[in-house]
């Protein structure tokens, strides 16, 4: 128990530092009119009154709105945080986040779509007006409804991970366990919006079968489980789970995928275009010589 209560004390250190830490970005943006909504370790927190040492955080995850970028990236540098890759240049329709350090090295993720992995359009702008109102430290600000949440932590979650995310496994029975109702038809409508329903069904039935989570309804199950899904959708999956090839060919194969199923579909040259931004390219006809980089540089690694 003695060793529990060091980590206990240490998370809470850790939690409250970057809580302050990130305070004054959060309050600088809100003066600006920026909106953001928390969501993952920060979100639950404030969501669900969590005592705060019980849930480790290695950063602030926060969802803003595109058009915002600038305004955000003149704040946040402002106050001393730079960009993790050192590469801000690079950001643009395609990217879906950017993340800041902090001279103490505490981080700030920003995200400008909740999924990575989902197809991203209007009918996901919808968690917008679902967020709900809470504050940290004082700064008022919006956290994911619960069934989002769920949504969100389960597809990000199962995915392949050098670092396995199994606290995900915790987060979701949280939402589950809680008095806050999970909205199933809801779930299963924007499951299948999103194109997610695979992971939504596989995240669940887990849970339900080796994490006895009793809350969730087997019709719900089974109704994402006869959800159409297309042979692409299934191939995306199945490598973001496990993947059977070279980690960077990979990530090229896995970023197609991505690109047809969830991304809006770009101008010609479409996927080379995509390409273009995702590397931060100055021409569309550096693609296919930097594709053969990459290619050469994973054949002999």
């Amino acid at each position: 128990m003695s060793r529990y209560r060091g980590i206990y004390r240490s998370f809470w250190a850790r939690n409250q530092l970057l809580f302050h830490k990130v305070k004054p970005v959060l309050e600088a943006l809100h003066k600006v009119g920026v909106e953001i909504i928390l969501f993952k370790g920060a979100g639950l927190v404030l969501r669900h009154n969590i005592d705060i040492a019980l849930r480790p955080m290695e950063d602030i995850d926060i969802i803003v709105h595109r058009k915002d970028i600038n305004i955000i990236l003149s704040v946040v540098r402002k106050l001393g945080w730079q960009p993790k890759f050192g590469r801000p240049h690079i950001i643009n329709e395609a990217i879906n986040e950017i993340s800041f350090c902090n001279e103490s090295g505490q981080f700030i993720d920003i995200h400008f779509h909740a999924l990575k992995h989902a197809k991203w359009g209007t009918h996901e702008l919808i968690y917008w007006k679902r967020a709900l109102q809470v504050d940290l430290l004082g700064v008022p600000v919006k956290v994911m409804d619960d069934t989002d949440h769920l949504i969100h932590i389960i597809v990000h979650g199962i995915a392949r991970n050098p670092v396995p995310p199994i606290r995900w496994i915790s987060d979701a029975m949280l939402l589950l366990d809680s008095h806050y109702s999970i909205q199933w038809d809801y779930l299963v409508e924007q499951s299948e919006k999103l194109r997610v329903t695979i992971p939504i069904y596989q995240g669940l039935k887990y849970l339900k079968e080796k994490m006895e989570a009793i809350n969730i309804p087997e019709d719900v199950l089974i109704e994402l489980k006869s959800c159409q899904t297309s042979p692409a959708e299934k191939l995306a999956y199945n490598i973001r789970i496990n993947p059977f090839i070279p980690s960077r060919m990979y990530i090229i194969i896995l970023r197609i995928l991505t690109y047809y199923l969830f991304r809006p579909k770009y101008p010609f040259p479409g996927i080379l275009r995509y390409f273009q931004l995702i590397w931060g390219l100055d021409h569309v006809w550096q693609v296919p010589f930097a594709g053969v980089r990459k290619l050469f540089k994973n054949i002999i690694a």
